[in-house]
C-alpha cells in the first residue's frame, strides 16, 4: 500500500533500456491516476550521469497502488520511487 504522506513520485529510468515509444505512452499512464503528487523523471545516462526532468503541472498523480501496478506493467519493473 502507498504511503499518505508522499508528496511527489519520481521515476527512475535507464536511457539504455528506456526507448521513446515507452516514454511517449508513459505520459498515457500518468493521465490514468491525476492527483496532486508531482512527478519528476530521473533518466540514468550510464557513467554516473543522469538527466532530471520535471513534468508539468498537468501530469501530477495519485501515488497509489494502481499507479504502482500500471508503471510495472508498462516498463515491466518497478520504477516508482516516492518521495
Amino acid at each position: 500500500m502507498v504511503r499518505s504522506e508522499t508528496k511527489s513520485v519520481a521515476l527512475l529510468l535507464k536511457a539504455a533500456s528506456t526507448s521513446e515509444s515507452k516514454i511517449r505512452e508513459l505520459g498515457n499512464v500518468l493521465r490514468e491516476a491525476p492527483g496532486i503528487c508531482p512527478v519528476t523523471i530521473v533518466l540514468d545516462m550510464g557513467a554516473g550521469n543522469e538527466v532530471v526532468l520535471v513534468l508539468p503541472n498537468e501530469l501530477n498523480v495519485a501515488a497509489d497502488d494502481q499507479l504502482l501496478t500500471a508503471l510495472e506493467r508498462h516498463f515491466g519493473r518497478q520504477v516508482l520511487e516516492l518521495r
